[in-house]
């Protein structure tokens, strides 16, 4: 019995970003820190997904109106959005997905992985293996230097 693929690898890069046009505004719930422009949407716009990996999407996006870029996966805490290398504000669309306003015209978006613990994370490791070094080099100093 195979295990099943997850849900990421069964799906398409597209198929889980998407830019909301020509749906009402009550048609996706929008939890977050911006308020939804009025011009939603209101024209066509493109994507391209540039990249599509467990911690990282950059998708871009071009249209005449502002647009809603959601990513259909779980908005955790941790994840950053950038739209053309300017920290933007993640929502929460249909109280789960991560969602990101786009201005008119043709932007990047870069949204990225990176929690607070893998920040601290790996550089606290890193002194505590430099103190483990020092501490086994600082006894066999000591050990050698006895007569």
């Amino acid at each position: 019995c195979r295990p099943a693929r997850s849900d990421r690898q069964q799906r398409p890069a597209e198929a889980r970003a998407a830019i909301l046009q020509g749906l009402p505004r009550e048609a996706v719930t929008f939890e977050g820190p911006f308020d939804v422009p009025d011009d939603v949407g209101t024209s066509p716009g493109e994507l391209r997904v540039l990249k599509d990996s467990p911690r990282e999407q950059i998708v871009e996006v071009k249209s005449e109106s502002h647009q809603l870029l959601v990513v259909r996966d779980v908005l955790h805490q941790g994840w950053q959005a950038r739209v053309d290398d300017t920290p933007a504000p993640l929502a929460y669309a249909d109280s789960m997905f991560r969602a990101v306003l786009i201005p008119p015209g043709v932007h990047t978006a870069h949204l990225a992985y990176r929690p607070l613990s893998w920040r601290w994370g790996w550089p606290t490791s890193a002194v505590a293996w430099l103190g483990v070094l020092v501490g086994l080099g600082w006894t066999k100093v000591r050990r050698v230097s006895k007569p």
